[in-house]
């Protein structure tokens, strides 16, 4: 499409974003409240160049509305589009931008981006997504559990990682805050969700026509001594 898009992140983040409580689960900073990972400024503006457009043609500038930031921005194949997920309060939620109009409509579908980018574009008319199950149910209750690690004995030289699952509890919790749902999103915000896919899919690549998708999906037991990346 010729087209560019400087994305300009957020010099300093906001107090209420910064103070949220997060939990450690997997080697994941995971924000409950919003479904991401990750503690860092993210995008406050983007502006859409042209490759062929004349020195003096203004750059299209993305703005995101309520005072939302976005992350994980990409163009549709045609370059007509982007796509992105916007996080303010509660779930985040795709978001979609048109360039040749200028106007922006955030989806109603909540993603999971617990993994890290939650959509991938299959055509330029739908989104492949990562989703907050249907069937989520209840977060699973406080209660004390012992921390267990079987070992069979003999040195074992290992790097250490933070935040890694400890006991049963958090097992739950992981499977609780990291499963998800594959959904086709549409651009007018119809979802269609692809029938038994769900649980812990840490990974999403679809084929060019749409027709597959190679998925990686975590299963028990989880380790204790490395993140879910290396499970």
């Amino acid at each position: 499409s010729g087209r560019v898009a400087l994305l300009f992140r957020e010099p300093v983040m906001s107090m209420q974003r910064l103070a949220r409580p997060r939990m450690g689960l997997a080697g994941f900073r995971f924000d409950p409240e919003t479904g991401t990972s990750g503690v860092g400024p993210l995008i406050s503006r983007v502006e859409i160049v042209s490759a062929g457009a004349p020195a003096d043609q203004q750059p299209v500038v993305w703005v995101p509305e309520d005072g939302a930031v976005l992350d994980f921005v990409r163009f549709s194949p045609d370059g007509r589009t982007l796509s992105a997920i916007a996080i303010a309060t509660g779930s985040a939620r795709p978001v979609l931008f048109d360039v040749a109009s200028g106007k922006q409509r955030v989806l109603k579908t909540p993603v999971n981006a617990a993994w890290g980018d939650p959509c991938r574009w299959v055509g330029n008319e739908e989104l492949l997504c990562r989703v907050v199950p249907e069937d989520r149910g209840k977060r699973p209750a406080d209660r004390p559990a012992p921390i267990v690690v079987e070992h069979s004995g003999g040195a074992i030289p290992m790097r250490t990682y933070q935040n890694l699952l400890e006991n049963g509890y958090e097992d739950e919790l992981f499977e609780y805050y990291f499963s998800v749902q594959l959904a086709r999103v549409e651009l007018s915000g119809r979802t269609r969700f692809v029938p038994g896919v769900q649980g812990l899919v840490s990974s999403l690549e679809p084929s060019p026509n749409g027709d597959y998708a190679l998925v990686t999906h975590i299963q028990r037991p989880y380790s204790r001594v490395v993140p879910a990346h290396r499970y």
